[in-house]
C-alpha cells in the first residue's frame, strides 16, 4: 500500500510583517527594495540603477571578477534604495559586507582591496 506525499502548504514561504504578507522565497529581497524606495524616486534612480548594473558587467570583463551593485547603508538596516545609497563593488567584498552597517561611504571600499590599508582576505583572520 503506497502513501500519498504530503502537499506543501501554500503558505509554508511566507511570513508577515505588519499587515503585509512578504514570500521568503527569493522575493524577500525585491520586497525590501520596493519597500526601501523614497516617495520620490524617479527616472533619475532608474537611470543610476541601470547605469550600476552596467558598470558590474564592464568591471567584470575588465577585471575578470565579478562585481556588485551594493547598498551603503543596507536596506536591512535602514538604508534606502535610491541613487545616493548606491555604489559598484567586488561580489566577494559585498558578499562579506552582507546586511553589517559597514563601508557606507562612496569609495571607502577601495581600502579593502588587497594592496589598500586593510585587506579583504585579512578580514577573518584572528590577530
Amino acid at each position: 500500500m503506497s502513501r500519498a506525499k504530503p502537499q506543501p502548504r501554500a503558505d509554508l514561504f511566507t511570513f508577515t510583517l505588519g499587515e503585509k504578507r512578504i514570500p521568503s522565497c527569493g522575493k524577500v529581497r525585491r520586497a525590501r527594495e520596493n519597500a526601501a524606495k523614497l516617495s520620490d524616486f524617479g527616472e533619475f534612480d532608474r537611470f543610476v540603477i541601470q547605469e550600476a548594473k552596467a558598470a558590474c558587467l564592464r568591471r567584470e570583463r575588465m577585471t575578470g571578477y565579478p562585481w556588485a551593485m551594493d547598498h551603503m547603508v543596507p536596506l536591512a538596516r535602514g538604508g534606502k534604495h535610491a541613487w545616493h545609497n548606491l555604489q559598484v563593488i567586488p561580489e566577494a567584498l559585498n558578499q562579506w559586507k552582507g546586511t553589517r552597517a559597514v563601508l557606507t561611504q562612496p569609495g571607502e571600499w577601495v581600502a579593502m582591496l588587497p594592496g589598500g590599508r586593510a585587506c579583504l582576505f585579512s578580514m577573518g583572520a584572528k590577530s
